[in-house]
């Protein structure tokens, strides 16, 4: 559907993430609105977050790339739990993979800040300890 037609796809796919029954069902939607990188698309899926439709670290995996440092930042000091925990897995899943990391002064202070306050996966949490003790 996103590769024949991404802007009519936006809507549909939109309406099935947040009205879907199952979880199946809205991830495979949510799967198919990142696929357009479109900034509307990205709101849709930080909302469904949000809104407990999208599991946080469903939606951190699938915007990982299209998130900049600045967004990053903005994620990680939001006031939702959800949106907080999205963007540690965002920030966690670079640490592990050893790159996209431009460990900015702000970022670096957003990810302790937001350590102390959510709770993540060990995995997640032990590679950015890691991380965040070598960042200067």
């Amino acid at each position: 559907m996103t590769l024949i037609d991404s802007k009519s796809a936006l809507g549909d796919l939109s309406e099935i993430l947040m009205q879907g029954e199952t979880r199946r069902i809205r991830e495979g939607a949510a799967c198919g609105l990142a696929r357009t990188r479109t900034p509307a698309a990205v709101n849709v899926l930080v909302e469904a977050v949000r809104m407990g439709r999208l599991l946080d670290n469903v939606g951190g995996s699938m915007l990982e790339d299209q998130t900049s440092n600045r967004m990053l930042v903005q994620y990680l000091g939001d006031s939702s739990e959800k949106i907080a925990r999205m963007g540690i897995h965002i920030l966690g899943v670079r640490a592990l993979r050893e790159e996209r990391i431009a460990p900015t002064e702000y970022l670096v202070e957003a990810a302790r800040k937001t350590l102390k306050r959510v709770k993540t996966s060990p995995r997640i949490r032990r590679s950015l300890e890691v991380y965040l003790q070598t960042a200067k």
